[in-house]
């Protein structure tokens, strides 16, 4: 059985993973640039923040949960 790590973190829906755990995934887990929501290398997009940087409210963030089942 092959183990696969997948690194989850909290970005913007635009995907510019600029700082924190976004930054942390481009940097370790080939979260690509420009990706704000699902896959991405190794790694998995929850937006928590629209496009310009505001923070979304809970209702849209579970809709992002929900939706994506978290799964690749």
């Amino acid at each position: 059985m092959v183990t696969t790590e997948l690194f989850v973190f909290g970005s913007n829906e635009a995907g510019r993973h600029g700082k924190g755990a976004a930054l942390h995934a481009k940097q370790h887990y080939g979260a690509e640039y420009g990706v704000g929501v699902g896959p991405s290398g190794d790694a998995y997009a929850i937006p928590t923040k629209d496009g310009k940087l505001k923070t979304l409210p809970l209702t849209k963030i579970h809709e992002y949960v929900g939706v994506s089942g978290l799964r690749r």
